[in-house]
């Protein structure tokens, strides 16, 4: 993530079995799959998978009931991201996180 971003604070909150899925990331397997997301603890890291830049960092804090979404670092380097307005990263870091948390494992 470049030293330029931008914190959004987009109050979501999932359970615990969807956190395990969203933590289980997304690793591109076709040229159409956009993303490479993984899991270190606190953050869910989000990278382009055709340029490898770092786009989001959501930072969790989890309990044993839930996980909620604390922040969201946004890239701000417009040579690596074409910023958007808040809420639409918000929108979009939230369809990323509800499809992750759908799937079966």
């Amino acid at each position: 993530m470049p030293s330029a971003t931008r914190r959004l604070k987009p109050g979501l909150r999932y359970s615990i079995a969807a956190f395990h899925r969203i933590a289980a990331g997304a690793v591109p397997r076709v040229m159409e799959d956009k993303w490479f997301i993984f899991y270190e603890e606190p953050c869910l890291h989000f990278h382009r998978s055709w340029t490898g830049d770092a786009i989001f960092a959501v930072r969790w804090k989890v309990t044993p009931k839930e996980a909620q979404v604390v922040e969201v670092l946004v890239n701000a380097d417009p040579k690596q991201y074409r910023g958007r307005d808040d809420a639409a990263d918000v929108a979009l870091v939230k369809r990323i996180l509800d499809s992750l948390a759908a799937r079966s494992r």
